[in-house]
C-alpha cells in the first residue's frame, strides 16, 4: 500500500508539471527555428520541414498566435492537388484543406 501511495503522489507531481506546460511550449513556439508564419509559401515550408527533420510544424500569424499546424503529408497533398509552391500558408489554411487549421 505504501508503494501505491508513493506512486500516486509521484503521478500527481508529474500531472501538475504537465498542467503547467502550454501548447506553445510543446510545439516550440518560443523558438523561431520551429515555427512557420502564415506569410510563408508552401515551397519554403517544404524546405523548412526537410532541413529541420520534423514531420510537422506550428504555423503562427503576424501576431505570433497559433494559426494551425502543417505536416509533411499536408505539403505533399498540396503539391499533388496542384497548389503552386508560391501559395501562402494563409491562403492554404483558409482553403479548408489543412487538417489542423
Amino acid at each position: 500500500i505504501e508503494e501505491h501511495e508513493h506512486l500516486v503522489k509521484q503521478g500527481r507531481r508529474v500531472q501538475d508539471q504537465l498542467c503547467a506546460v502550454t501548447v506553445g511550449q510543446v510545439l516550440g513556439l518560443t523558438s523561431s527555428i520551429c515555427k512557420l508564419r502564415t506569410s510563408d509559401a508552401l515551397g519554403d515550408v517544404a524546405e523548412a520541414l526537410v532541413f529541420s527533420k520534423r514531420t510537422a510544424m506550428a504555423v503562427t500569424d503576424c501576431d505570433g498566435e497559433l494559426a494551425g499546424l502543417i505536416t509533411v503529408n499536408d505539403v505533399m497533398r498540396a503539391y499533388f492537388e496542384g497548389s503552386p509552391p508560391e501559395t501562402l500558408l494563409s491562403e492554404w489554411l483558409a482553403s479548408g484543406r489543412a487538417r489542423a487549421p
